[in-house]
Order: structure tokens, then sequence, then C-alpha cells
């Protein structure tokens, strides 16, 4: 098949040599218009009219072209050295006019063969790319801006339940609107598209053909053409239902290690209250009775005595405390808001720190026992390492519903800290706080977000789904 040479040249004289030229050996194309420069061709040869005319063309065609499309330009000498700025933009071969024909030859074969070296080379990177693309275990797809699918791999036909490609690309015609089960997780997938153009490890579950459910990682970027319109989008889609079973068993196990801690927690506070705290208080009681029993001669015994009553009061005390820290009454008898109100109260007197609580007791309502024991732990968790590391003296702890789920922030005044600094070993105490608290607030299908700097104090942010995950 001969190579097909197209001649823009406004020298007629040129134009006709030229043709006689390479008529032998190629198929000849002279243009009835400027229009000719977007049909196929393997070589362009201009005069510098036609370049001046056709400057712009030419190079949208050069930059829309995969493989190398050799134009060739034909100067006067006397134009080499001005010309040459051209090289390698517009046109990538000089003739020097008078045009001689072994110089004619040279530099279109020359250019020829450059081109056919191209063609190869893409031929075997899409063999190469066919290769990859029919044996990877990712799925992977392309589709238009409203969706339909051009392209789709067999890893992905059958990670979807389809038997073939073909089948899959003939059943989908909208890729977001069909195949993401949650509409709110599509949303978010076509907000981030829109928005950035690249989409990396997005999670979603995807329907498969016969109507069951996968868990996905999807990474999409959009293609753009030269003026920055998208052309078409394309990404990878990787199984990840067995990642997901994984870390729904690891949560569940998690949930009932908690729920276990908790149980035990409230064994051993009914213990403390019901057991140690009235075996105390009848120590007590005998202590009063024996006081009041002594004689004349035993007067001296009464200081001691007191000394006695005095440290059973303070362990009624240390006990009630320790069991109101291990299970807190209120959590149970009066709701969270009640119990928080509580738990700041403790903390201000035996820490000495100003802190404010913005609830109201409506919130209760909103939570269930594992989301109340939760939100109270991490407040809990938060109060204590304020006490211990922030050297605070102003804290704020607001709870509140926004939409469908609850926030909790906790903000104080300490000297904060660099939260990337807290993984070091010295810090280990800080850092398995904030892992007990941001793990509480997951295991609630919640989110955990810790800023801090330096003298800057710090905020501690969760928001938990009031539709939580079980």
């Amino acid at each position: 098949m001969m190579s097909k040479i197209l001649l823009f040249l406004d020298h007629q004289e040129n134009r006709h040599l030229l043709a006689r030229m390479l008529a032998a050996r190629y198929e000849v194309l002279l243009p009835k218009s400027d229009k000719a420069i977007n049909e196929a061709f393997d070589l362009c040869i201009l005069d510098g009219q036609a370049l001046f005319r056709l400057q712009k063309r030419v190079k949208g065609r050069k930059a829309a072209e995969a493989t190398f499309l050799p134009f060739l330009l034909v100067t006067p000498r006397q134009s080499v050295r001005i010309i040459r700025r051209h090289l390698g933009k517009t046109v990538d071969e000089l003739l020097i006019s008078p045009i001689e024909q072994v110089e004619l030859q040279t530099r279109v074969e020359i250019s020829l063969r450059t081109r056919q070296l191209s063609l190869d080379l893409q031929r075997q990177g899409e063999d190469k790319y066919r290769h990859l693309f029919d044996n990877a275990v990712e799925g992977i797809f392309q589709t238009t801006p409203d969706g339909r699918l051009l392209t789709a791999n067999p890893a992905l036909a059958r990670m979807l339940g389809y038997v073939s490609p073909e089948e899959l690309m003939r059943t989908i015609i909208d890729f977001q609107q069909q195949l993401f089960v949650d509409p709110a997780k599509r949303l978010e997938f076509k907000r981030q598209l829109d928005s950035t153009g690249v989409v990396q490890g997005f999670e979603a579950q995807l329907y498969r053909k016969d109507g069951s459910t996968c868990w996905n990682a999807v990474n999409t970027r959009a293609v753009r053409g030269a003026r920055g319109a998208v052309l078409y989008y394309e990404g990878r889609v990787e199984d990840i239902s067995e990642r997901k079973s994984a870390e729904a068993a690891l949560r569940k196990m998690r949930q009932s290690i908690l729920a276990a801690q908790e149980a035990e927690r409230s064994r051993i506070a009914r213990e403390l209250h019901d057991d140690v705290c009235q075996r105390l208080s009848a120590t007590k009681l005998h202590l009063g009775a024996l006081t009041n029993s002594l004689g004349p001669n035993n007067k001296a015994l009464l200081p001691k005595l007191r000394i006695i009553k005095q440290q059973v009061d303070k362990n009624i005390i240390e006990v009630r405390r320790i069991s109101l820290h291990l299970r807190p009454t209120a959590l149970d008898d009066l709701g969270l808001i009640k119990a928080l109100r509580q738990l700041c109260n403790e903390f201000k007197k035996d820490h000495h720190l100003t802190i404010s609580l913005r609830a109201t007791n409506s919130l209760s309502a909103f939570c269930d026992a594992a989301m109340g024991i939760a939100l109270y732990r991490i407040v809990q968790e938060g109060l204590s390492n304020i006490s211990k590391h922030a050297r605070a003296t102003n804290v704020l702890v607001k709870l509140a519903k926004r939409q469908n789920a609850l926030t909790l922030d906790i903000e104080d005044n300490g000297k904060g800290f660099i939260p990337e600094k807290v993984k070091a070993p010295h810090a280990a105490g800080h850092q398995l706080g904030l892992l007990n608290m941001k793990e509480r607030a997951e295991l609630l299908g919640g989110t955990f977000r810790v800023e801090s700097a330096r003298q800057k104090g710090t905020k501690i942010h969760v928001e938990i789904p009031l539709v939580h995950a079980e």
C-alpha cells in the first residue's frame, strides 16, 4: 500500500514539480481546500505561505496524533535560519529550494520510515496494553461523561457477575446510576469527580447482575482534550468484599470485647457499692458505737478512734469514686447528658478546671445504650488526657445533633501538641487514650479527628451517625 503525501504548496510551479517527482512511488494528494489538513495522510509538504495560513491547524493536527506525523517545509536557502525556529513545533524537516530529486527522496523516505516505526511501536504498545487489559485481576473500564461504558475488561465483568464484557456493556448504560447501591455514595463519587477530575480509593457497594452486592474500591480519572473538556473517564475497580468481611468480623469482635469490659466494669462497680461500701459503712457504725461506749478510764483512745473513723470516711468516698468511674449509675438512671454533667463536675472539683458542657437533655433520646456509653467514655478519656497532659485551665464539651448524626467536640486551651509526634514512645499514654477514643467512635460507624498545635490548645471532633454500623 502506497504512502499518502499531501502537498500544501501555494507556489504552483513547486507544486507541479513535487507532484511529478513523487507520483511514481507515493499516492500524491492535491488538496482542494484547507480542510484537507484533517484528512488521512502519512506526510505533508508545505511552503511558507501555506504554513503561515495553516499554522494553528498544523499544530492542532500534530497534537491530536498519537504517533509521529511528519510535516516538511519547502523554503529558500536564505530563509533557513529564520524558519528553523518552527522545527519540532509545526514542521519536522526542511526542503531547500530549488528542490533536488535526491534530497527530496531522502527526506521523504527518512520521515516516512520514522512514522512507520512510530506506528509499529504504537501497535506493540496496544498489543501489550490489550494483554494487560484482558488478563488484569482488577476491573478496568472507560465511560463517556454521561456514564455509558466504552470499554470493560473480563475481570470487571466477572466481578459484577456478567458472562462477558459485551454483556456488561449492553446492560449498564449509566455506570454511576445503575451500579452504586447507596445513592449518597453515588452523589459523593460524582461530586469528587466533577470537582477534581480524580477519585482514588473510593469504597462503595456495587450491584451485581443477580441483585446481590459486593464491596469495591474505585479509582477514576477524567481524560481531557486539548481545550480541557472531558473526553471520557477511565478507572480501575478492586473487589474488597473479603477485606470488608474481615473488617466487619474484627469490628464485631471489638464490640464484643468492649461489651464484656463494660459488663465487668458494671459487676465490679456493683460489688464495690453494694458490698465493700456497705462493709465500710458498717465499720463506721461500729466505730461510732465503740466511741460512745468508752468509759472514763478509756478516754485516751478517743483521738485514735476519730483518726480511724476519718480514714474509713475517706475510704468510703474513694470506693464510691472508683465505682462511679467504672460505671456511672447516672448513665443508666438519668441518661447521657446528666451523666456527662456529673462527670464534668467531678473533674472540675478534682482537677481545678473550668469545664463548660453545652448540651440539652433532649439529646439523650437519640442515644441507645451503645452510643451513650461510647460518648461517655470518649468524654471521660478526653478529660483524663487534658488533666494529665494539657496544662489547660478551660475546657468546653459540646454535644449536638446535626442532620442524621450526633457531634461531640472537646476543646481545651492547653499547651497543645503536634499530632504526628504523639506516636513517639514517650507519648504512649497519650497515644493510647486517643486510640481508644478513635476506636469507640469508629465501632459505631463514626469519625474521629484531632486538631492541635503547640500553644494552640486541642480540639477533638467526633461524629456518629444516628443509624450506626452494627
